[in-house]
Formats: C-alpha cells, sequence, structure tokens
C-alpha cells in the first residue's frame, strides 16, 4: 500500500517541475494486491503517472521529447526515496489511452497544480 509519506515525496517532486499538472499513482501498489489476488510483492514496481502542461500537444511527437526530459528528472530524483522500481507513463489524453484507462480504473492522487489565486502568478 501507497503510504502519506511516498504521497508527500512526489508531491514535493512535482512542486519544483514547471510542466507537472498531475501526478496519479495506480497498479498493484494502489491497489494492494498482485493481479492474482496476493500480496504486493516487494519488488513490485510504483506506477506513476504524470500529466504535463503541454496545451498545444495533438500528436505524440509533441509529447515525447518534453516527457524523455522530465521523465530523467522524475527518475534521478525520486528513485532514491524508493526501495521499488518506478515505472513513469505519461498522461496525454487520446495519446495515451491505456495510462488513462488505468488511471481512471484505479488510482490515487498525488499532487494536482494549484492555480494562482486571481492577481497572482
Amino acid at each position: 500500500m501507497i503510504n502519506q509519506e511516498t504521497i508527500r515525496l512526489i508531491a514535493h517532486w512535482a512542486e519544483q517541475e514547471p510542466l507537472v499538472l498531475a501526478v496519479y499513482l495506480f497498479g498493484r501498489r494502489v491497489r494492494g494486491e498482485n493481479k492474482d489476488g496476493g500480496p504486493v510483492r516487494f519488488d513490485s514496481d510504483l506506477d506513476i503517472a504524470i500529466r504535463m502542461d503541454l496545451p498545444q500537444a495533438v500528436e505524440f511527437s509533441d509529447v515525447f521529447h518534453p516527457w524523455l526530459d522530465l521523465k530523467r528528472r522524475a527518475e534521478a530524483n525520486l528513485s532514491p526515496w524508493f526501495p521499488w522500481p518506478l515505472k513513469l507513463k505519461a498522461l496525454a489524453g487520446q495519446l495515451t489511452p491505456d495510462t488513462e484507462k488505468y488511471v481512471a480504473e484505479c488510482s490515487l492522487l498525488a499532487y494536482r497544480r494549484q492555480e494562482a489565486p486571481p492577481g497572482r502568478g
């Protein structure tokens, strides 16, 4: 299962990344069980889906390079904090339908960028 410290660490990282709109945790660790219904194995990965602020993205190529850069930074900054492998996925609407489906089925919101109050930012 996912604890509050895991969420706090991911949210802290996401706050520092201007492209990150939201971060969702999904998969076995969120469900708390393996596909067969048994307990999550210690070496099971942590699935993380990241929605980026790319309003002009209409093709996956529009997402690809910003995603690779963001993914590298996420792996470098988050991996040392967790004993499990991280599996990072982009969330880009129709461009990433499988990840959108998994997040919609069962996920935990770890971070959502707050809009700046009127007159600020």
